[in-house]
């Protein structure tokens, strides 16, 4: 904490709250990937693992050396070589009563959707095959199965993980000096893995290049930046957010930033 205080602009109490939510997820995340390890499909554990190590490995934000702070362009690209992982604790709406079923509905039927393995595209099953889907395997009694199913689609759906994920890469990346550029064809399916241990893991890919502003034709990208949001549910908040008015869900948004050969020079 002392060296990490030296490096934030953040109140003590503060900073002891952020660490130790990020501790617990850390633990948590480990705890069931290794309890759960041998039960889940090989391609969805690979995707799991991978954002999970992300989280595991060089969590470190809340410092003031992310790229947008920077005052000049040499200076991004040397922040962007510095911290290629930056992790970012969220809160996205967690209620069924706060679910807005036709947003839910159109995100998720035109996206892919992967539970437990099983790649389902959404143009194809339709949005109730995969509330359905989604419903059994998460165990609940009937009624209460297809309102959490719902619940957590709510979640994971592009308006709700990429909008917290933009949001959060705004805060990070930008300078007044780039531009961002989605990279909608780069992102990876929506994933969900209902654990043994009745708790969901939940992960969603966005992909973002990031541009010097004078780079007019968008042909020189200085970095690209992969975003997971990843997030863990158990059934007990699940249960509990079915009959909640409002609430919040405590996730992460963990960035892997990828500097271009060029670091986007020719356009500096």
């Amino acid at each position: 904490l002392i060296e990490m205080g030296s490096k934030v602009d953040m109140c003590t109490s503060d900073l002891t709250s952020a660490v130790f939510e990020v501790e617990q997820q850390k633990r948590r995340l480990c705890s069931m990937l290794a309890q759960n390890r041998a039960v889940l499909e090989p391609v969805a554990l690979k995707r799991i693992v991978d954002c999970s190590q992300r989280c595991l490995g060089d969590a470190g934000d809340f410092t003031r050396d992310a790229p947008g702070s920077s005052a000049n362009m040499q200076q991004y690209t040397e922040l962007v070589t510095k911290s290629p992982v930056i992790v970012r604790p969220v809160q996205v709406p967690f209620a069924f009563a706060q679910v807005v079923d036709k947003q839910n509905r159109k995100d998720i039927g035109r996206d892919e959707v992967v539970l437990n393995g099983t790649v389902v595209r959404g143009a194809e099953a339709g949005y109730d095959a995969i509330v359905t889907q989604l419903a059994d395997q998460l165990g609940l009694a009937t009624e209460e199965s297809n309102k959490a199913a719902q619940l957590v689609l709510s979640v994971l759906n592009r308006t709700v993980s990429g909008g917290v994920s933009l949001t959060e890469l705004y805060d990070v990346f930008l300078n007044g000096e780039v531009l961002v550029k989605p990279d909608s064809a780069a992102a990876l399916p929506l994933e969900s893995i209902v654990l043994s241990s009745s708790e969901v893991m939940l992960s969603a890919h966005t992909a973002y290049q990031i541009f010097n502003q004078d780079d007019v034709d968008l042909s020189s990208p200085i970095c690209t930046v992969d975003a997971f949001f990843v997030t863990c549910i158990s059934r007990e908040a699940l249960v509990e957010a079915l009959v909640r008015e409002d609430g919040q869900l405590s996730s992460f948004v963990v960035f892997k930033s990828t500097v271009a050969c060029d670091g986007g020079a020719g356009e500096a």
